[in-house]
Formats: structure tokens, sequence, C-alpha cells
């Protein structure tokens, strides 16, 4: 529905379904469990995304993006795989090079931090890549490396990070961090890393 602030309404849903949860607003609960749900806009403009990550205590956690323009539910739970619409995405990398794939980066608000992610692409762009995708949501990029749509994605540090983290991770791809709090590689394979590391 237009106008829907989708965010909200899925923040008062889990209030109301998991009372005794940390939202990570407002002062802390007695649950274990602390969820967030963030996306690039409130109001679901043609290429929103919905994003919530879960993480408890005991080291459990729950990551799921939610693409509305293109029926897409990207879920993962840590050591407990990574699944597209029911379907697991572990196993569907490709072990590919570089010029093989396309790679990816997201669209950021910051127009600094915006020329780090283009300084990228253009740096491993084509010919050195198959070609180059800017995506609204970090989120949605390091699902489509999760799935074998991307090969590799750029992220700088934000609030979608961990889920898309943890989908990268659950369906067999590679993560690195160049220091903590900093931009993250994700790729399908070890190989593909190394290529753009040099």
């Amino acid at each position: 529905e237009p106008g829907l602030n989708w965010k909200k309404v899925l923040e008062t849903g889990l209030r109301e379904m998991l009372p005794d949860h940390e939202s990570g607003r407002g002062h802390p609960s007695h649950s274990s469990w602390t969820w967030a749900v963030t996306g690039n806009s409130d109001y679901l403009p043609e290429e929103a995304i919905l994003v919530l990550f879960a993480s408890s205590l005991e080291g459990e956690a729950i990551a799921v993006v939610f693409d509305p323009w293109r029926d897409e539910l990207f879920t993962a739970m840590k050591q407990h795989g990574a699944e597209l619409n029911g379907m697991p995405l572990s196993g569907r990398h490709r072990s590919g090079r570089l010029r093989d794939v396309i790679i990816g980066t997201e669209a950021l608000g910051d127009p600094r931090r915006s020329l780090q992610s283009l300084r990228g692409l253009y740096y491993a762009g084509p010919p050195r890549s198959a070609g180059v995708r800017v995506f609204p949501s970090a989120a949605l990029g390091l699902a489509w490396v999760a799935c074998g749509r991307l090969g590799t994605f750029v992220a700088a540090p934000g609030a979608e990070l961990a889920a898309g983290q943890l989908l990268v991770s659950e369906s067999g791809g590679v993560l690195r961090t160049d220091s903590p709090g900093g931009w993250t590689l994700s790729a399908q394979s070890d190989q593909l890393l190394s290529e753009l590391r040099v």
C-alpha cells in the first residue's frame, strides 16, 4: 500500500509478537535476544528493501532481507544455512574468475563515502570484471552474493551489514573487513577475494 510506513508496521508487529525481546532502542529488556529493523526507505518506493537482523547473547543469529518488488525473501540462521524463498543457497557459488563475474556496491548518501565505493568499482570494473551494479541496499547486494548473482560486493559500515554478512557466510561465501567498523568485502569464493586484494 503506497504511503504505508512498512518499517514501523514490522517493528510494531514484532513488539506485539515478542514483547520480551530488545529492539535496540530505549531501555534493555530481560531477553537475551536483540533485533533491529532497517531499510533503505520507510515508504517502499520502487527499490525499497526491508531488513531484519536478530541476535542473542548465546551467539544465535537470524537474518531476513525482503525485496517486495521481486517477491524475494532471503533468510539465514547461524549454523543452519541460508535460503531464498525457502530454497537452500548453500553450494550455489561458482568458482569463476573476477573477469567472469559482476561486482557491486551500494548507493550511499554521503558523497565522500560514495566516492570511495565508486573508486573501487572503477578499479575492479570492466575489463577486470564482467560488469558493475550499484544497489540501494547493502543487505540486498550481499544477498545477491549469497545466491550467486554477484561475484563480489563492497559494503560500507551500516545497520544492514550484519544481516547481509550472515547470508553470505551461511551460503558458503567469504567475507573480509578491512578494520573494525570498516568496509566489508564479500565474495563467492576465496579466489575472487584474492583477485580483489591485488
